[in-house]
């Protein structure tokens, strides 16, 4: 099955954004809302992901 490009243009943010907050700060301190305000996402497009 094809996947959507939107969809692999969102995973693909999320994934870059957390990899970059990990540089900055433990995994435990990164939040849900830290990951979608810089990767510009909604919580929704998180949790769809």
């Amino acid at each position: 099955m094809k996947v959507d490009r939107r969809v692999r243009k969102s995973k693909d943010a999320l994934k870059t954004t957390l990899i970059q907050l990990m540089k900055e700060k433990d995994l435990q301190q990164i939040t849900i809302t830290d990951i979608v305000k810089v990767a510009d996402l909604n919580q929704g497009t998180f949790y769809k992901h």
